[in-house]
C-alpha cells in the first residue's frame, strides 16, 4: 500500500490492520514523500520508523523516485517533474534507517520514457546503486527485526 501524500504513519497502520482483518497475510507499506506546502514532495525519514512501529508486521518499502517527483504546476510543462539527481540520495537515507525494501523505476532511456521520465534511473546507473544500497543497509542495521 503506498502511503498518500497526505497520509501519516499512523493513518498507515490502520490500512495494513485492515488488509489483515479481510486475509492480508503479506503486508507491504510504501512511503512516498508527503506534500507540505512547498509544491513539491518532501520525505521525512521519520515515517519509516513510525509505519514500521504502527504495523510491525508489515514490510517497509521506500518509493525513491516517486519521492523526488513534482507536480506539474512546478514543473511548467503540463506533466509531472522531478529531481532523478536525488533519488540515490532519498535511498541511501531510507537504506541507512533500515528499510525492507526499495521501488525504483528504471528505463534504458529514460528521457524518451512515457511515464514519470524526470525521475526514471537510467538503467546502467541502477546495478550499482542497490549495491551500495545492500552495503548501507548491512552497516547500519537501523530499524532492522
Amino acid at each position: 500500500v503506498k502511503k498518500g501524500q497526505f497520509a501519516s504513519a499512523g493513518v498507515m497502520g490502520h490500512a495494513a490492520a485492515k488488509l489483515r482483518q479481510v486475509g492480508g497475510e503479506h503486508v507491504m507499506l510504501t512511503e512516498r514523500g508527503t506534500t507540505f506546502g512547498y509544491d513539491d514532495l518532501v520525505v521525512d525519514c521519520r515515517n519509516l520508523e513510525l509505519m514500521r512501529e504502527a504495523a510491525p508486521d508489515a514490510l517497509i518499502v521506500m518509493d525513491a523516485t516517486h519521492a523526488v517527483q513534482s507536480p506539474p504546476s512546478s514543473a511548467g510543462t503540463g506533466t509531472t517533474g522531478g529531481g532523478r539527481r536525488f533519488v540515490p540520495t532519498i535511498a541511501r537515507m531510507a537504506a541507512a534507517v533500515g528499510v525492507d525494501g526499495f521501488f525504483l523505476e528504471t528505463h534504458d532511456r529514460p528521457e524518451q520514457a512515457l511515464s514519470d521520465a524526470a525521475v526514471q534511473l537510467p538503467f546502467e546507473q541502477l546495478e550499482p546503486l542497490v549495491l551500495e544500497l545492500a552495503a548501507i543497509g548491512r552497516a547500519s542495521n537501523g530499524g532492522r527485526r
